[in-house]
């Protein structure tokens, strides 16, 4: 279980190292991330690579399990990473 604080960024990092070099894509809960051409949609970001993935700012809709599939000649392979988003705690003093 990868744990983030909401509003701070998370990377996940899919290591995979193969020959050819595979072709890496994410899903989140089984649906592919779908990202424009530069890799960013502004909240998520891929690097050139593929193989991370950066969530700038994770808030409980990112909450999920995110999956790194690599494919190439060879087969496949894949890792999972189940996110978990915990709020910050702020306290207050009521004075009456």
């Amino acid at each position: 279980m990868t744990t983030a604080i909401s509003g701070q960024p998370v990377r996940l990092r899919c290591m995979v190292h193969a020959t050819p070099t595979p072709q890496i894509t994410w899903y989140k809960n089984g649906d592919e991330l779908e990202l424009p051409l530069d890799g960013t949609d502004g909240h998520l970001r891929v690097s050139r690579d593929g193989r991370e993935l950066l969530i700038m700012a994770a808030g409980p809709q990112d909450a999920a399990r995110y999956t790194c599939v690599a494919r190439n000649l060879a087969g496949q392979m894949e890792k999972n990473f189940d996110l978990a988003v915990h709020g910050l705690i702020s306290s207050s003093l009521l004075v009456f």
